[in-house]
């Protein structure tokens, strides 16, 4: 839901320890050394015309993500009933010179710091000190991260910011091959350790590596740190500092540096762009109307993925929520319609078909600017390719049958037991919905599409005589469905934006278009070249006849019509996608990209019209594209790029390159 794109750290140290080489003239440098100038370090200044954006923020590790030292110190000296101070002091007043730095310039390993120290210790104490325990929980004891910094850190990547972990560490084994990092490695771009290379902070050139790996300037990093001596040094090289007294003081800075909300890091989130922002205060204060109370105010990221809807992931107390919205601006008739969303996941709900537990819906404009729904956020998987490489091939088609299974249950439910018999018109679904996607692709067309012409005039011709009516959900696809962690089942079903009552062989078409897409297919990644059986999953012969089992039919008439009218509706809601986001209105980045995906998705579905042997029926009447009476229209559009997911199945998808994704919503 992917977007974790960190450099393994220990593959920068043989090139690092290369560079700190042309630097090692002496044994030792002294705390009271001239930092390099600004010339040497011209990589590093930050002496230019006006601050440039942020690009990296490098982080301290003990004090800035795990405890540091200090309170252990303290500890101990109570225990050995040593003055409050002392082993700070000891070790401030030798200065590079000191066995703490030795250890953390490794030179010295852990046990000949401990018998160096305890020598040390007692002579100044004038008794015999064991300085064994304390070493042994500095070595072990300080190592549980501060969920807020590492929720922070996760914010920071999401917005495609580097990071870096710049430390004072130490070897904890006697060959000298092992550091102490108890983080995950791979929340950084750039690990720099001072054992490694035989250099420590305060040393200007330990910034200086740490900025060049970066492939940063000094004015394009933060660097966190509890230290002052550590920030000062920082600081003469033109890096923006940020002293550490607490995790949370120290992401609240950051926090106000960044411009952006650094809580509640979901996979696949980023912040919310200053255009979508909630007004804060007015969320809290609807969130406290469900009887909802947090001293803090809510965590509020955004699922950038989605291309209609903006939506939220909304964390306060102790309640995980998604939050999707209309957009603003001006918009097509009666689109975006999140209260048909919340009705009918509601309905489904009621009736057992798997969606996630619907909170409340808000129509109060006055509130967040236009009406939105809330829902709980779920936890589970998405599988964004139906070749379904992350599982064996025994799994596989266990997972396709659980899609087609919860289908026929969504065709199957009672819509007047459901409360839905009046969501949409019943009957002659297929060509009100042709003329309705017509007349909205007529209003977003930019330019001409041939096949688009062809398909508009064929698909009329042979518009099917007879029509099932049931709940059909309009965009019915392997990823938009959220499997269960560990098993082989569906727990939620998302992105009903398109859901109304039709023909369900539309949604049994659209559950099948990547078969006929070609693999590199930028909208999915598409079967239309790959042997099915050898992956392990059904063939569309397979999944017809499983669906037709289900739901008791006997066969299905007019299929390539079918497939051709999904294309033809795909085609209408990418152009769509295209002109709102040059028009300014879409919530995601990369709307402006779709308008070439309009033309392939209608080039694919005129093949397969003009190559069927379907005889044509009754056509219709008037032209489809002269109506355009307003009435019962819903414009939608949903589709995106591969890895920009459909609206709703991806609002918790993570975004983590890797099998077997887990997304959450």
């Amino acid at each position: 839901m992917q977007y974790f794109h960190s450099v393994p750290a220990q593959t920068s140290y043989r090139h690092l320890a290369a560079m700190t080489k042309a630097f090692r003239t002496a044994d030792r440098f002294q705390t009271q050394c001239k930092p390099l100038s600004a010339v040497t370090l011209s990589r590093c200044s930050s002496k230019q015309a006006g601050p440039k954006p942020l690009k990296a923020v490098i982080f301290d590790m003990g004090g800035v993500i795990i405890p540091g030292p200090f309170k252990l110190f303290e500890e101990f000296e109570r225990q050995a009933e040593l003055p409050r101070g002392t082993v700070s002091r000891l070790i401030a007043s030798q200065g590079m010179d000191s066995f703490w730095a030795q250890m953390e310039l490794g030179r010295l390993t852990v046990s000949q710091f401990t018998q160096s120290f305890n020598k040390e210790l007692s002579q100044h104490a004038g008794r015999d000190i064991d300085v064994s325990s304390l070493v042994a929980k500095i070595n072990h004891g300080m190592d549980v991260s501060s969920p807020v910094m590492i929720d922070a850190i996760k914010c920071v990547r999401a917005e495609g910011l580097k990071t870096a972990l710049l430390t004072n560490n130490w070897f904890t084994d006697e060959l000298k091959t092992v550091t102490k990092l108890p983080v995950d490695r791979s929340l950084f771009d750039v690990v720099v350790e001072s054992c490694v290379l035989g250099i420590r902070k305060p040393d200007p050139r330990i910034y200086t590596l740490c900025l060049q790996e970066l492939m940063v300037s000094a004015d394009e990093a933060v660097f966190l740190d509890d230290i002052g001596a550590n920030l000062k040094a920082a600081k003469d090289l033109g890096i923006r500092t940020i002293k550490v007294h607490s995790p949370e003081q120290g992401v609240a800075e950051l926090e106000q540096i960044l411009g952006s909300q650094l809580r509640g890091f979901v996979p696949g989130t980023t912040g919310v762009p200053k255009h979508l922002q909630l007004d804060s205060t007015s969320l809290e204060n609807y969130l406290k109307s469900l009887a909802l109370q947090d001293s803090a105010p809510p965590a509020v990221r955004m699922f950038e993925h989605g291309q209609s809807n903006p939506t939220y992931y909304v964390s306060y107390a102790g309640r995980h929520l998604v939050l999707r919205k209309k957009p603003p601006g001006k918009l097509l008739p009666s689109a975006h319609a999140v209260d048909r969303e919340f009705r009918v996941m509601s309905a489904m709900q009621r009736s057992g078909v798997p969606v996630p537990n619907m909170v409340a819906f808000c129509s109060d404009k006055s509130i967040l600017g236009t009406p939105f729904y809330l829902m709980d956020y779920v936890t589970g998987r998405i599988f964004k390719d139906m070749r379904l490489q992350e599982l064996p091939q025994a799994s596989r088609r266990e997972v396709v049958k659980a899609m087609v299974s919860v289908l026929a249950q969504i065709h199957a439910v009672d819509i007047d037991q459901a409360g839905l018999a009046d969501y949409g018109k019943k009957g002659n679904y297929v060509e009100r919905n042709f003329r309705r996607w017509a007349s909205q692709y007529e209003h977003s067309k930019t330019h001409e599409i041939p096949s688009m012409t062809k398909l508009m005039d064929w698909l009329p011709k042979h518009m099917p005589q007879n029509e099932r009516v049931t709940v059909i959900h309009g965009d019915f696809r392997l990823d938009n469905l959220m499997l269960h962690p560990e098993q082989l089942k569906v727990v939620a079903v998302l992105d009903w934006e398109l859901s109304t009552l039709g023909d369900p062989v539309t949604d049994l078409a659209t559950c099948v278009l990547a078969y006929y897409l070609p693999l590199n297919c930028p909208l999915m990644v598409g079967l239309a070249e790959q042997d099915v059986s050898s992956l392990g999953i059904p063939t569309v012969d397979e999944i017809k006849a499983e669906y037709c089992r289900l739901s008791n039919l006997s066969h299905i008439d007019n299929w390539d019509f079918y497939l051709s009218f999904v294309m033809f509706r795909t085609a209408a809601i990418l152009q769509g996608v295209y002109k709102r986001n040059i028009s300014g209105q879409g919530s995601s980045s990369i709307g402006k990209s779709v308008g070439g995906f309009a033309e392939a998705m209608a080039d694919i579905g005129w093949k397969i019209a003009s190559e069927s042997s379907m005889k044509p029926t009754a056509g219709i009447a008037a032209s489809a594209t002269s109506c355009s009476d307003g009435r019962d229209k819903r414009q939608y559009s949903t589709l995106t790029t591969r890895h920009q997911q459909t609206v709703m199945s991806t609002v918790a998808r993570p975004m983590s390159s890797g099998a077997n994704p887990k997304g959450q919503v």
